[in-house]
């Protein structure tokens, strides 16, 4: 053999090894720019480094990335993932050996996404929390002189200065709490990716399946530094904190309708078809599902669908009004009431002995109606206080209470019902409505009412902040639920309703749109988005971006983006017509009413909000007898007793009823009667007159026919005539 041919080997053997390590090299490369810039933001993040000199004295030596472009959410890291695994792909060792080796993030199986997502969330921030008493808007709502401060007492002087101050709140930006719901939601909601995994096994590394490299992009295998229970207290810091072997002391107290208590940590199972109880059974929790997926399944153990109330004991006597007439409307839906220990036992004794007494009667003598009904109704109580961290239990009081009931009922599928709310049809026909079978979901509208916002025009800049953003889309697919280029752009009639809504409230700055006194939703489709809507509304921040819960609903779902839908008509009143102008050719009149009506597609009544009586504050009579804006009423008085019992003590009329028009001129409102509390919708038309012009019609003026005034008069007289003090007399014979 020549030394040329020796030579030749030698050489292609070298040139072989030479190509195998290179790409070996490629495959295991660090990134270097990547492990300094993380490496440095762990280190002013740990107080630990304020007391090793040597290596604060390295920092300054070490080229980094500035501040501003330091990862603070894993969505970040993805596209250096997406980097590397470009160049190992293109490597010659895996283009000669595989060319399929590696796949790109957003070709990865959900469970490696969300896997990744959620080891990165703690390799960046350790301390991440959605605790909204410690999380930034980054805009001028903190103190930075105050942070500051407090972050040197925690980490030290050395390292605190603007631009860690900086860092800090982009670590602590509320976006990020959202992002985390949204990708909750995604993972363990949508696609029940195995919780216990994530926190608990190792990485089979397979490349072929595109798992993940070993390189700074893959975290600790486990994370030995967590568990999946700290995990959802910090993902939703006002649940108490709980584990697989103490759940069954998060599972609230049922009171049964027989008014007996159920077994502490047993679950009531509904039947279906009449709303009582089958018998009780326990529950198991399933550590490869979150705390919300097991809620769900719970919740659909126990109930496929019903009502849920929430009260407090001021508002007992509401309650009971409103359980008389669905009992003499013969529904026969389950009832949840949900409450945190703050219902005494006897408006408890009350509830259960107007809903299920066979001696009690929803109607007296004043209902002959051929059509009514006497169905006892099947009540449970929820109690949820053990639920709930004590330091958030009073944030959730008035009207905040709602949000307890819409999370922690115990049904699939819920109704809720304001107490001073009546409902005209079925209870169940809620469920079947077109809006609901199209998005699990019926909300109504608010009057079309003109005020804009004042301190609250922040609620517009602060809301656009959240809804999911470019990087959660591409990788998530979250998408934001709005095109805002769309709205603003397009006119309002060419929009949807839910479009128009948003246009009015954040373009326009109309803060009255929802009315949340009846709402229909699918709690174990669309939990993330109560969720949502509750953290907002519990939020010192962004409480006062509307009155009360009533936008926050819908809030919820645009920034969760799950779909949602309007029952698509005006609102209006009934009661009284009184005809203001009427001629030939023109007619103009109003209607004056306390409660706000919501009318069917096809002009029936559905629901009203705010009782049954002409004015349901008590004391008001008096001070209103006086007043020269009683005649708007539609109707006088002869004597002062009369007026008494008209605004106290009878039910609203049915004469007529009216839809507004959709423009801000269809409404007024009466500051000088019940309170403030009168609204009159304005009903104007206009024929078309011998100059050609074309007739007008503002608003709708609706007759109703024999039958539907006879429903609407004698459940509106159940609700008005009911006696709270006769009641207790009737409980308590002997006290008499």
């Amino acid at each position: 053999m020549s030394k040329i041919s020796i030579g030749r080997r030698t050489w292609r053997l070298y040139f072989i090894v030479t190509i195998v390590i290179l790409s070996l090299y490629s495959f295991f490369e660090p990134q270097v720019n990547d492990n300094v810039s993380y490496y440095v933001d762990t280190l002013q993040n740990n107080a630990k480094i304020k007391q090793n000199i040597y290596l604060q004295n390295s920092l300054s030596s070490l080229r980094v990335t500035p501040l501003n472009r330091v990862p603070v959410s894993p969505l970040e890291v993805i596209p250096d993932y997406d980097r590397d695994v470009k160049i190992k792909r293109s490597s010659f060792f895996n283009y000669i050996f595989n060319r399929n080796y590696f796949k790109d993030f957003q070709d990865l199986d959900i469970d490696l996404k969300c896997d990744f997502y959620l080891k990165n969330l703690y390799e960046i921030n350790q301390d991440w929390t959605n605790d909204f008493d410690s999380v930034s808007y980054l805009t001028d709502d903190v103190n930075e002189n105050e942070m500051l401060e407090n972050l040197k007492k925690k980490m030290g002087s050395q390292l605190v200065d603007k631009d860690a101050l900086t860092l800090f709140r982009r670590k602590n930006d509320i976006t990020l709490a959202y992002q985390r719901l949204r990708i909750y939601d995604r993972c363990f909601i949508q696609n029940n990716v195995d919780i216990n995994k994530i926190f608990n096994k190792d990485l089979e590394i397979d490349n072929k399946e595109g798992k993940f490299q070993n390189n700074f992009h893959q975290p600790n295998p486990k994370l030995e530094y967590s568990n999946q229970f700290e995990f959802e207290h910090r993902m939703f810091p006002f649940l108490k904190y709980f584990n697989e072997n103490n759940f069954t002391e998060m599972i609230p107290h049922f009171k049964g309708p027989d008014g007996k208590d159920i077994v502490k940590g047993k679950i009531p199972i509904i039947d279906p078809t009449d709303g009582s109880l089958i018998h009780s059974d326990d529950y198991n929790y399933d550590i490869t599902k979150t705390f919300w997926s097991n809620w769900n399944i719970l919740s659909s153990k126990v109930g496929k669908r019903g009502i849920i109330l929430s009260f407090s004991d001021g508002q007992t006597e509401t309650a009971l009004r409103l359980i008389s007439t669905l009992r003499f409307m013969g529904n026969r839906l389950p009832i949840q009431i949900i409450f945190k220990n703050d219902i005494s036992d006897k408006s408890i004794e009350q509830v259960f002995y107007v809903a299920t007494n066979k001696n009690y009667k929803p109607f007296n003598d004043q209902v002959n109606w051929e059509h009514k009904n006497d169905v006892k109704q099947n009540v449970y109580f929820v109690d949820i206080e053990n639920l709930l961290d004590p330091k958030y239990k009073d944030k959730f009081s008035r009207f905040k209470n709602k949000w307890l009931a819409s999370n922690f009922n115990m049904f699939e599928e819920f109704l809720f019902i304001d107490t001073d709310a009546i409902t005209y049809i079925d209870p169940n026909d809620y469920f079947e409505l077109q809006e609901y079978k199209e998005s699990g979901t019926v909300f109504f509208r608010d009057r079309t009412w003109p005020k804009q916002w004042g301190d609250e025009a922040k609620c517009s800049s602060l809301m656009s902040l959240l809804p999911p953003r470019i990087l959660e889309s591409k990788y998530f697919n979250n998408y934001p639920l709005f095109d805002v280029d769309y709205i603003k752009e397009t006119p309002s009639t060419r929009l949807s309703i839910e479009e128009k809504i948003y246009k009015r409230y954040f373009e326009n700055g109309r803060i009255h749109q929802m009315e949340s006194g009846v709402f229909a939703i699918n709690k174990n489709k669309h939990i993330i988005s109560i969720l949502t809507g509750t953290i907002l509304n519990i939020d010192h921040v962004t409480e006062s971006c509307g009155y009360g819960d009533k936008e926050f609903f819908w809030f919820g779902f645009m920034i969760s983006g799950h779909k949602y839908r309007f029952y698509n008509t005006t609102v209006g009143v009934i009661g009284n017509y009184d005809p203001i102008h009427k001629s030939d050719v023109q007619e103009v009149g109003e209607i004056c009413s306390v409660q706000i009506s919501h009318f069917t597609h096809d002009n029936k009544l559905m629901w009203i909000n705010g009782g049954s009586n002409n004015c349901k504050f008590g004391g008001f009579s008096d001070k209103d007898w006086d007043k020269k804006e009683l005649k708007r009423l539609g109707k006088s008085f002869s004597s002062k007793d009369e007026f008494k019992n008209f605004y106290h003590i009878k039910p609203i009329s049915s004469n007529y009823g009216m839809i507004s028009g959709d423009g801000y001129s269809s409404w007024r409102k009466i500051d000088q009667l019940c309170g403030g509390y009168y609204y009159c919708v304005r009903y104007e038309r206009r024929l078309a007159d011998a100059d050609f012009k074309d007739g007008t019609e503002l608003g709708e003026l609706v007759i109703f026919d024999d039958q539907d005034r006879l429903r609407i008069d004698y459940t509106n007289t159940v609700w008005a005539y009911f006696d709270h003090k006769a009641l207790e007399k009737e409980m308590n014979p002997d006290k008499n």
